[in-house]
């Protein structure tokens, strides 16, 4: 279309019917599984499966903003090296870079794999309400590792002791190796440090030298003391495990540059997308414009002549913005004729917390930066 066929909701525009379903973005879904076997959008980072578990480092730790994709990351790992999960290996990663690239792959299906997502919902709690809902969840965690490895949960134990009851039976009844994987590890306390800083200290922090004062200190003390156990944890900043002093075991590969273009979407992957939603049947340029105008973009170190990756955009946002092209025609037509505003390109979902942006503000460097932005 030329470009004064683009101002307006005209006919013409509103008339556009979208080549691809919204259903096919996978907005806020991280099964793996599900979007490999409905053939939804994904970008294909299988490639740095090399880069992470691979690499036989026993403890790693990846970190990135919120929503970037990183639940989906360490589903993908699941899928990867789960050894009940080696029937679907074909179906899941088949045609993905791990396997047409040639990469070594001597860690494919080779693990039990238990998954703790440690999101656990804070509210109004106090450290003691808070601490109970930390030990329900690694408790569901181990139970359901149990039941889908066949093992014995001893219910008379704490969700730690259980854990590595469950490990010992792998390493000694299987003969089998255990992979732990660590989603959203900081999420609750992140929310502590500006909500509920006493709570945290608690709940996360600890006293100095007892390594067992605290839930969270707790917990990677007892990964860190599995000998034959990997690990990888991903979550937003190294604070909350700096601050329970489990950081000295695990390797934080945030800054590496084979891995800085793990998570978020090019303007490859963008025009993708947006190829898919629309065909021949409009000229995109503008609406990468819209992208990169809205969504900036992100740099990390990379191991380009520069040193940095190629502008990321942020994968939910991008995500929000292929699905509202496809649902709302109204949408369509203000992306399309350049007239959308930044309200309309923001999901509601990736605003940061009115209690985050109160204690910024009490910053003095922050101050002006933060009414600037507001303004």
């Amino acid at each position: 279309l030329a470009r004064q066929e683009y101002d307006g909701p005209n006919a013409l525009v509103a008339s556009l019917i979208p080549q691809c379903n919204a259903t096919y973005f996978p907005y806020g879904r991280a099964s793996f599984e599900r979007i490999r076997k409905h053939k939804q959008f994904w970008k294909d980072n299988s490639r740095h499966i090399a880069n992470t578990v691979e690499m036989d480092i026993d403890h790693q730790m990846f970190l990135r903003p919120p929503r970037w994709g990183k639940s989906l990351f360490i589903d993908m790992l699941a899928c990867y090296l789960d050894h009940k999960a080696a029937k679907k290996f074909d179906v899941l990663f088949g045609d993905t870079e791990i396997v047409t690239k040639g990469y070594e792959l001597k860690h494919r299906n080779q693990f039990h794999v238990i998954l703790f997502d440690l999101s656990v919902d804070v509210g109004n709690c106090d450290s003691d309400q808070l601490m109970v809902r930390l030990e329900e969840s690694i408790r569901k965690s181990v139970q359901r590792f149990c039941s889908n490895y066949d093992l014995c949960f001893d219910d008379s134990l704490s969700a730690l002791g259980a854990f590595k009851s469950a490990i010992w039976q792998v390493e000694d009844e299987k003969m089998g190796k255990v992979f732990v994987l660590i989603d959203e590890y900081d999420r609750f306390a992140n929310k502590l440090i500006f909500e509920q800083p006493d709570t945290y200290n608690k709940v996360v922090s600890g006293r100095s030298g007892d390594a067992f004062s605290s839930p969270v200190r707790s917990f990677f003390e007892c990964i860190k003391g599995l000998p034959n156990v990997r690990s990888f944890t991903v979550g937003l900043s190294p604070i909350a495990l700096a601050d329970a002093s489990s950081a000295n075991f695990v390797d934080d590969i945030t800054d590496v540059r084979a891995v800085g273009d793990l998570l978020g979407l090019t303007e490859g992957d963008v025009r993708y997308a947006l190829h898919k939603i629309f065909g021949l049947q409009v000229a995109i340029d503008p609406l990468v414009d819209l992208v990169k105008r809205f969504y900036n973009g992100y740099h990390y170190r990379s191991d380009s002549a520069s040193g940095l990756t190629c502008p990321l955009y942020h994968t939910q946002l991008c995500l929000y913005f292929f699905r509202e092209l496809c649902r709302d025609p109204e949408f369509r037509c203000k992306a399309i004729s350049g007239t959308v505003k930044v309200e309309d390109m923001t999901d509601s979902n990736t605003r940061i917390g009115e209690n985050v942006i109160n204690l910024l503000i009490r910053q003095r460097e922050m101050a002006g930066i933060i009414c600037q932005l507001h303004a």
